[in-house]
């Protein structure tokens, strides 16, 4: 495994860990593949990274108290939200396309097809999803059948 790449790991906590690299020199950087060898602020750090994606720059321009306030109360486990808002109703939810998202997971989840009237196994990418995606078939076909 070569540093920047990601890591796929089992278990339900963590799906997907992005690779970090222990640089002391470049010939000895060893891959981070295990969260428990993250201290507490790396493991905050991390998952605000995963929640905000491309705004995790913003911990840097801050002093280590602003960055403690800001993630401190932060849970420290994966994203799996999906946006709800861009879904008013059932209907508008259901007819939602398929989205991956940006994270490279691979959860099976369902969503609605309103062409085939059934809901389908994706693989979802454990972030930034939108509302059509259900954990099992039967919340799926509960919430969108005959849409």
């Amino acid at each position: 495994m070569v540093c920047g790449k990601s890591v796929l790991l089992g278990g339900s906590a963590v799906a997907v860990l992005v690779a970090l690299c222990l640089v002391t020199e470049p010939a000895t950087a060893q891959p981070i593949d295990m969260l428990d060898q993250l201290g507490t602020e790396s493991r905050r750090m991390f998952y605000k990274m995963l929640e905000y994606l491309g705004d995790y720059d913003e911990l840097e321009d801050e002093g280590p108290q602003e960055r403690e306030e800001k993630v401190g109360s932060l849970p420290l486990q994966t994203s799996n939200r999906v946006e709800v808002a861009a879904a008013s109703g059932r209907d508008e939810q259901c007819k939602l396309p398929p989205r991956r998202g940006v994270c490279r997971a691979l959860l099976p989840r369902y969503r609605y097809d309103p062409a085939q009237q059934d809901c389908i196994e994706f693989k979802f990418g454990g972030c930034d999803g939108n509302a059509n995606n259900f954990m099992s078939y039967k919340q799926c076909m509960e919430a969108c059948k005959g849409v």
